[in-house]
């Protein structure tokens, strides 16, 4: 009876180590201000496409919002200076 029970505790805690282990934060840092090109492994993505790869599903992660707010902060600039309404 002991030994099934340390079996199954021995499996329980795999099984929760294994869960745990895939919820780790594999959102790469940015700098502050956030670039408008973001080197990540030595691979340049646009905002856009950082978003895409690292923040699908994760809406409240810090590094996430503040690519997405400097994504729409950098779309209401105009290219010439102008202000736009």
């Amino acid at each position: 009876m002991i030994n099934q029970m340390t079996k199954f505790t021995c499996v329980l805690f795999t099984v929760v180590a294994a869960v745990l282990s895939g919820c780790g934060n594999d959102v790469p840092a940015v700098p502050d201000p956030v670039p408008e090109k973001i080197s990540v492994n030595d691979q340049m993505l646009t905002q856009q496409q950082f978003l895409e790869k690292y923040c699908a599903g994760k809406t409240s992660n810090e590094t996430c919002v503040k690519v997405s707010r400097a994504m729409v902060a950098g779309s209401t600039r105009s290219s010439t200076g102008a202000p736009r309404f």
